[in-house]
């Protein structure tokens, strides 16, 4: 069953949780959206959308960010698709290698079927 192109799931919710809802978007719009929720929840000089590549490392030598970054964006995540990280160390450092990592998870966990 859809709803203004989104799809209702019969008593099943997604991981994020939403009653239920999915949204259904092509993966360079999920990417792009990342990027920017990237770029407006960090304070890192000269980064914007066009800067950061899909398969670039966040950390590092990458795009450079810190931990105090992966938090600010971790809780920007966390508010916008209702995604939970768990504790798991290992795992956050993989969810957060690149936005493509990033995207990965918040499909999986937010209901977003990916086109």
């Amino acid at each position: 069953m859809t709803v203004s192109g989104r799809r209702i799931l019969r008593g099943k919710l997604p991981i994020g949780g939403k009653c239920g809802i999915i949204r259904d978007m092509k993966l360079i719009e999920l990417e792009n959206e990342i990027k920017a929720l990237i770029v407006s929840a960090v304070d890192v000089d000269g980064l914007t959308v066009e800067s950061i590549g899909t398969q670039d490392a966040l950390f590092g030598d990458g795009v450079g960010l810190d931990s105090i970054d992966a938090l600010e964006i971790g809780a920007a995540i966390k508010k916008k698709y209702q995604v939970k990280f768990k504790t798991n160390a290992d795992e956050n450092r993989e969810h957060f290698r690149s936005v493509a990592s990033l995207a990965k998870f918040v499909a999986e966990n937010a209901g977003i079927n990916l086109e």
